[in-house]
């Protein structure tokens, strides 16, 4: 399935507007996708949101009495004069006043550490050729320098031991809506992804259940998605982050780290 019948299948798919049949054919296609049921999977999740924060609320008890009330009371006069542009209003009001607390409560929600899931995202996408090197070297003080002006934040070597990795390019990408450094190295045939990124405000308290260890400086965490390791080392002192992605397992990745 092409990337635009995907996107003008998905929203009936969510809605229920398929027959078995469609329905059976649309996941059919999606299983050897895995950008295609992750973007499913987003879609899921703003849905049950908007379903849990939306869809529930009501207005408060004292104002639909009150509406009422008045329906109840009003005059002939009021009663013309209301049919005409009341009930829109009264209608209007109820919808904002909704809105105001959807939104209040999506304020009040904590925010989700999305790095891990975003930066897998983007490392399949870069199998699929998707993102390819912007700035091709194997030389990593080159890589560095060529961030230089790039990005708002002191660009670091990616934590991988030089000679157990090579270097085949670097470019810019987005996680969580800001510019990171994106290494692309090869090891012994497996691609892996390094992603140096400006860390401050991201909720980082949100997964200290996948910290694997913690020093004065530093913070390791790891993260298992869709068949890949992801392995964050974040620095207290500067506030930056260096996230690895690759298809190895987590006893072979952490001896790369240098």
């Amino acid at each position: 399935m092409d990337d635009k019948n995907f996107h003008q299948n998905l929203y009936r798919y969510l809605d229920g507007e398929m027959s078995p049949e469609e329905k059976n054919e649309f996941e059919a296609a999606m299983k050897d996708n895995p950008l295609s049921q992750s973007q499913l999977e987003n879609e899921q999740r703003f849905d049950q949101v908007i379903r849990r924060h939306m869809i529930q609320e009501e207005a408060p008890y004292e104002l639909r009495e009150r509406i009422i009330d008045r329906l109840q009371h009003r005059s002939p006069f009021e009663r013309l004069r209301e049919t005409a542009w009341f009930a829109p209003l009264a209608s209007g009001l109820i919808t904002a006043f909704i809105a105001v607390i959807f939104f209040a409560v999506l304020a009040h929600t904590p925010r989700e550490f999305t790095a891990f899931a975003q930066g897998i995202d983007t490392h399949i996408e870069h199998l699929h050729g998707t993102y390819q090197a912007e700035f091709l070297t194997d030389d990593i003080d080159a890589a560095v320098h060529w961030f230089d002006e790039k990005l708002d934040f002191a660009v670091i070597r990616p934590h991988i031991a030089p000679d157990k990795a090579k270097l085949i390019g670097a470019r810019i990408i987005q996680i969580n809506g800001r510019k990171a450094a994106y290494f692309m190295y090869d090891v012994q045939g497996h691609p892996l992804s390094a992603f140096v990124m400006d860390m401050n405000g991201e909720p980082l308290e949100r997964i200290r259940d996948r910290m694997l260890r913690e020093n004065d400086n530093a913070r390791i965490y790891a993260r298992n998605m869709k068949g890949f390791q992801a392995v964050l080392c974040y620095h207290r002192g500067n506030d930056t982050g260096c996230m690895l992605v690759t298809d190895m397992t987590q006893d072979e990745l952490l001896p790369l780290m240098g």
